[in-house]
């Protein structure tokens, strides 16, 4: 009975310090992938939202997102497809990417280019920016 109340009470105190501790906002609260595992892969756009108020997504089709566990990836449009590179900022709560210029040069990082993670799971990944601006991606 001792060890039945013993390991519900780790029970208890391990899911209120998972729980406390998630990095994101919308979660997840714990994850067994590394942060740049979990945003390696091909993202859609599910729903975007103007300062709260959501926007029609069509505005996306074509557009996919797709970022390697090494920091590049390439962003595709309805017109064609870039070369990107992205980074986390040092708390791993915030993300940027940057690309290339017309004569093919790498644009240089810029603090406030970083955007908020909002949620980063295997299937979903929220951003805002620092316009209030969120993009809710889905795996493609």
């Amino acid at each position: 009975m001792k060890r039945l109340l013993l390991l519900t009470v780790v029970v208890i105190v391990s899911v209120l310090t998972f729980s406390s501790c998630s990095k994101y906002e919308e979660g997840p609260a714990i994850s067994f992938r590394t942060k740049a595992a979990r945003v390696a892969n091909e993202w859609v756009v599910d729903k975007a939202y103007d300062n709260g108020v959501e926007v029609n997504v069509s505005l996306y089709n074509g557009h996919i997102l797709k970022l390697e566990k090494d920091g590049s990836g390439t962003i595709t449009y309805p017109i064609g497809t870039s070369d990107i590179q992205w980074e986390f900022n040092d708390s791993k709560e915030k993300i940027r990417t940057r690309s290339k210029d017309i004569l093919g040069n790498w644009n240089e990082w810029k603090d406030e280019d970083f955007v908020t993670i909002l949620k980063l799971k295997n299937d979903e990944f929220w951003t805002k920016d620092k316009d209030n601006d969120e993009i809710h991606y889905k795996t493609k």
